[in-house]
């Protein structure tokens, strides 16, 4: 029986900085001290079966309670005439508070079913609910048009929403060998919907939904040669519904809400290698290789200047399109020479490795202007080390 309790208190945190990072006091954003912060509570339990036998189980309950308080205050600076209009130098300040209460609970479970010496076949099943209870208020005083329209009045007051959910895992592993076994597994995923505490103009949602996911899987993790090579490998394709993206703040265009990136597809091979040729030399690498793509996402948010073409209006479809960080190839490549300095306890090591990025979007709406090139980085090191590990020296 294993117990797991936690208590956790974040506060007094005072943020201050000038939104668009010039010297110019255009904006200043600083949090309140006295009512900004985070304070969770956690207990888990778990029992766990003697291992070795022909079933082995594991059970257990989680529980959970969140309080997160944001309070913010946005005030104009006396160089804030260049962005506001010759008026923007009045007074002007935008408040926001938040305030949101979460309380979980789940139930879960798991078992290993040894049909042979070899074979082993396990799943897994939990049964989650969460509650959040939150309360949003945006106003603004003084100020010009201008910055009244930058930071609009929207008081939402109480906002509430629960959710219970059932995820599941199956998985079937057969070692051939000591050295070598393959998998096959299926597991769906869940992540709770919520609310942005960001200002957005009256009227537009605020609450984002869950996000789910199953994802189907096949592989193998093996030794070769004597251990002296390690190979192990991984395909898989994972449907993700209603998948929680940040998208930049539709009020301000800086900043980050979160939104529901309707429906995508994600497939792809993942592979790692390790040799050792010799006692001092080691060779390493890994490639993966994505393939993804939105299903079914007719309502997005364009970028400025695409013309809508979405299912709403103002909206953009990017049904077949390739969501954003999702490089189609990603490989690295390593290889460590270490050698003993002769009459002491100490080896002297050299490293060099590349790792390589494919070309990709950096933005939830695929802005063309986030359209990052592919990326190669070169890292070496040389070092002096002693033999029992306690201390090393290296530039790199």
């Amino acid at each position: 029986l294993t117990s797991v309790s936690a208590w956790d208190r974040f506060v007094d945190e005072v943020d201050r900085f000038v939104a668009d990072s010039l010297p110019q006091a255009v904006i200043d954003n600083r949090n309140s001290p006295l009512e900004t912060g985070t304070r969770v509570m956690s207990q888990e339990l778990r029992l766990a079966s003697p291992t070795g036998g022909r079933v082995e189980y594991l059970a257990g309950v989680f529980l959970l309670d969140h309080e997160s308080d944001v309070s913010g205050v946005v005030t104009l600076g006396p160089d804030a005439n260049r962005v506001f209009g010759p008026a923007g130098r009045a007074s002007g300040s935008a408040i926001t508070e938040f305030e949101q209460t979460t309380r979980a609970a789940a139930l879960f479970g798991s078992a290993t079913v040894n049909l042979a010496s070899a074979w082993r076949l396990t799943g897994g099943v939990r049964v989650s609910y969460d509650e959040k209870d939150a309360w949003l208020s945006h106003t603004s005083m003084n100020g010009n048009a201008a910055f009244g329209m930058a930071f609009p009045t929207n008081v939402i007051g109480d906002v509430s929403r629960d959710e219970t959910e059932l995820t599941w895992s199956i998985n079937t592993r057969y070692h051939f060998s000591e050295d070598v076994m393959a998998f096959v597994g299926v597991s769906t995923g869940h992540k709770t919907g919520g609310f942005n505490s960001a200002r957005v103009p009256a009227g537009t949602p605020i609450e984002f939904d869950a996000e789910e996911s199953i994802n189907y899987e096949i592989g193998v993790k093996s030794f070769w040669l004597d251990r002296r090579v390690l190979l192990n490998a991984t395909v898989f394709h994972m449907e993700l519904d209603e998948f929680q993206e940040s998208v930049l703040n539709p009020v301000t265009g800086a900043g980050f809400i979160v939104g529901n990136a309707g429906s995508r597809e994600v497939r792809g091979l993942e592979a790692e290698f390790t040799v050792l040729p010799t006692e001092r030399l080691e060779i390493g690498g890994s490639v993966g290789l994505l393939s993804a793509e939105y299903t079914d996402y007719p309502d997005g948010t364009c970028y400025g200047g695409r013309t809508p073409d979405g299912s709403q209006p103002g909206t953009c479809t990017f049904d077949g399109s390739r969501p954003a960080f999702n490089p189609r190839w990603k490989y690295s490549l390593t290889a460590q020479w270490t050698q003993p300095i002769p009459g002491t306890a100490l080896e002297w090591f050299v490293r060099g490795e590349t790792i390589y990025t494919d070309e990709h979007n950096q933005i939830g709406n695929l802005d063309p202007r986030g359209f990052q090139e592919d990326i190669t980085l070169y890292n070496a090191r040389l070092g002096v080390r002693a033999v029992d590990g306690r201390w090393s020296v290296l530039a790199w």
